[in-house]
């Protein structure tokens, strides 16, 4: 009977059916029986389509916004920061003006620029290594 409210089976009783509101209910004591009952499909717990169709843009949009900071967090980590264009010999005399300036009183300083350059690699070569 396909119009039947809730239904029930037993094996010492058989199969019981409620048509209507669930009256002339019993309790079984240790038989522990289902009792089924017909619900509209409209009233059981599902996803909605509209709850779908705005879930997943979001989801998706926010997957692809986290992808593209990340690869653009590691395109940031892997390039340096632009220097200043400075050769080798500025560097140098830079780091001997400030060790100099430090060391020496003011009325005793000489202008750097006039100081000779040299590589290190000349130097190197000259001393023999230094030794």
């Amino acid at each position: 009977n396909c119009s039947c409210t809730a239904y029930a089976y037993d094996l010492g009783i058989g199969c019981m059916i409620w048509s209507g509101s669930l009256v002339d209910m019993q309790s079984f004591l240790g038989s522990g029986i289902d009792l089924n009952i017909r619900v509209a499909h409209s009233e059981l717990k599902t996803h909605s389509k509209r709850a779908i169709m705005i879930t997943a843009p979001v989801l998706g949009s926010a997957f692809i916004a986290a992808v593209c900071i990340l690869l653009a967090c590691r395109k940031f980590k892997k390039c340096p920061a632009p220097e200043k264009d400075t050769s080798a010999e500025e560097i140098l005399f830079q780091r001997m003006e400030a060790l100099a300036s430090a060391n020496e009183s003011a009325s005793n300083q000489i202008n750097r620029k006039e100081l000779p350059l040299f590589e290190f690699r000349v130097l190197a070569t000259s001393t023999d290594n230094f030794s």
